[in-house]
């Protein structure tokens, strides 16, 4: 069974245009949203993601034309807030199966190489903190 895949082309645009774009901003990165700031698309980009697409691409352009042509910038600098996007996501039932080899020995030694540098670090925290009491009662 071979993987098939369908895409989606779009434009996103990083505007700050209400209020929950600009609580959204403040309470997820702790900063002063600004009209174009890139955080605003986080949104868009996340119910896409929740639908199972995944974003592979993502290009400034310039600006998108009344026939959704695309300014290429020429000579001179222009500011922009637009993203071409495209977007993929597996088509249902076409997904390669997946085979998972244990091999339990191997996982039985990491799971203790593991608890043993778990136990290592408790016990440097212990000795840290008994350090500093140790200290204090040598210095008076």
């Amino acid at each position: 069974m071979n993987e098939k895949w369908e895409y989606l082309t779009t434009f996103v645009e990083a505007r700050v245009n209400n209020k929950d774009i600009r609580n959204y901003i403040k309470d997820n990165f702790d900063k002063k949203p600004r009209k174009h700031s890139p955080e605003a698309m986080i949104p868009d980009l996340n119910k896409l993601g929740q639908d199972g697409w995944e974003l592979i691409n993502m290009e400034p352009v310039a600006d998108v034309g009344g026939k959704e042509d695309i300014l290429i910038a020429g000579e001179g600098r222009k500011w922009t807030a637009i993203y071409f996007c495209v977007f993929k996501r597996r088509l249902p039932d076409s997904a390669m199966p997946v085979v998972a080899v244990v091999d339990e020995e191997a996982q039985k030694r990491q799971q203790e190489q593991y608890a043993a540098y778990y136990r290592q670090q408790q016990q440097a925290q212990q000795q840290q903190a008994q350090q500093p009491a140790t200290q204090q009662t040598d210095t008076q």
